[in-house]
């Protein structure tokens, strides 16, 4: 998502978001067709370059097309149809798979993304304040990339291969590496992905982290709660994805939430 972010700067939001969806569909396709699971995660890497490129910049057309009296509203109404895919995806994939097998949970996103390729052709502007230093960091983008694979592959199998096994130490040891050696590149170049002097704003930094703790809460019940549900609890994938339809039910209040913040401001609300 980083480089992404760089990329939209320098080639447009409207170019990256188009690509996203085109990858996307080429990724679930290949996905649903998969014949084997070493296919199908390399797959589901590539679909995820897609993905990275649509929730990177589907937040910027906001402050950038609307006038200031509209965007907390229009925010509103992008996480409340963030909140319809977090909420009606269970619910629907779990029906798609016990109805019709695994493979359509990602079939099904194939009319969407084709739908969307063509209402954004026609819709979204194209104006956009290009980045005048069109130069990439890609020795960045690199280390941005291993350090949080080796912090995560340490996460995911540290419990199993023990904490302070060597292996596991290594990739803790090499994440920490990779990220300051990142650090040290973006301050020194001249064309970074990241400029560390928005951070002397507190209210980007404290805004980010908050952002960054949410995330991080709702992103562990979300991937832990089905296993939950259908290994702990006995339930089958259709009953399970009903009942992960309350965890995002409270989003929908997005465009009632972008309302209030307009009337008594966003740091209250």
């Amino acid at each position: 998502m980083l480089p992404m972010g760089k990329l939209a700067d320098m080639k447009g939001i409207k170019k990256v978001y188009l690509a996203g969806f085109v990858i996307f569909f080429l990724g679930s396709l290949a996905c649903g067709v998969s014949v084997n699971l070493g296919r199908l995660v390399a797959f589901r890497a590539f679909q995820g370059i897609g993905g990275a490129m649509l929730f990177t910049v589907m937040m910027s057309f906001i402050p950038i097309y609307l006038p200031p009296q509209r965007r907390v509203f229009a925010t509103g109404l992008v996480t409340t149809a963030a909140a319809a895919g977090v909420g009606l995806g269970p619910p629907l994939g779990g029906w798609l798979v016990t109805t019709f097998g695994w493979r359509w949970i990602f079939f099904v996103n194939l009319p969407f993304c084709a739908a969307a390729v063509a209402a954004g052709c026609r819709f979204l502007p194209s104006a956009f304040p290009l980045s005048v230093d069109k130069r990439f960091d890609f020795a960045g983008a690199v280390l941005s990339f291993l350090a949080f694979v080796f912090l995560l592959f340490a996460v995911n199998k540290g419990l199993e291969w023990g904490w302070t096994s060597p292996a596991i130490l290594a990739c803790f040891c090499a994440s920490g590496l990779t990220l300051a050696l990142f650090i040290r590149r973006q301050k020194k170049t001249d064309y970074p992905l990241v400029d560390f002097r928005l951070f002397r704003n507190r209210v980007i930094s404290f805004g980010l982290l908050s952002v960054s703790i949410s995330l991080l809460t709702m992103g562990g019940i979300l991937f832990l709660f089905p296993f939950y549900l259908i290994e702990g609890r006995g339930l089958d994938a259709h009953s399970a994805g009903l009942i992960m339809v309350l965890v995002s039910a409270g989003s929908f209040a997005g465009p009632c939430t972008g309302r209030l913040a307009d009337r008594f401001g966003a740091v209250r609300v």
